[in-house]
């Protein structure tokens, strides 16, 4: 049994020039429980060429977890669960680059897409499924980060038909 009231402020600036947009920003949050989360964030573009775009972003995120929302399949089990007291928001820092050309093919725009992200997290809650027999839920003590890379190749060979494929790789890790 929780009520959250989270009232809030955001602002951004954009800064635009030819081939190039700077978005600055920040949100501040008031929580009721957890106080005021400051979440700022910077989005980078650049053209760097006439069908070829980068993207830089880095922002923090604040997430207060819903463990029974978020993990309803897990409790349908025999487990015992344990859950530990004042469990703390999650806070991650994430940091990404992307880019994407398009090609003209056959007189239609093949895409060609990358894209990899770093999260480090400050506060994570952990969904322990190790030990047999129970399912515990906490607040991680010590390092959790991820990668992500990502490459995607769309083409519409016909007006109504397109083809899109795409690999992505994860290297999710907590102490």
């Amino acid at each position: 049994l929780r009520t959250e009231h989270v009232p809030g402020v955001f602002g951004e600036y954009t800064y635009s020039r030819d081939k190039f947009k700077a978005i600055l920003g920040a949100r501040s949050d008031f929580h009721n429980l957890f106080g005021t989360q400051v979440s700022p964030k910077v989005n980078l573009k650049y053209d760097y060429a006439k069908r070829g775009v980068v993207r830089v972003s880095m922002g923090r995120g604040f997430r207060v977890a819903n463990i029974f929302v978020d993990n309803s399949s897990a409790f349908i089990s025999q487990r015992i669960i344990s859950i530990q007291q004042n469990l703390q928001p999650e806070i991650a820092w994430n940091t990404g680059i992307s880019g994407t050309q398009k090609v003209e093919l056959a007189e239609r725009d093949l895409t060609l897409h990358a894209e990899y992200f770093y999260t480090s997290f400050e506060n994570q809650v952990i969904v322990d499924r190790e030990t047999p027999g129970a399912l515990s839920f906490y607040n991680l003590e010590g390092s959790s980060y991820s990668n992500a890379v990502q490459f995607e190749v769309m083409y519409e060979p016909l007006k109504v038909l397109e083809i899109r494929t795409a690999a992505k790789y994860l290297d999710v890790q907590s102490t």
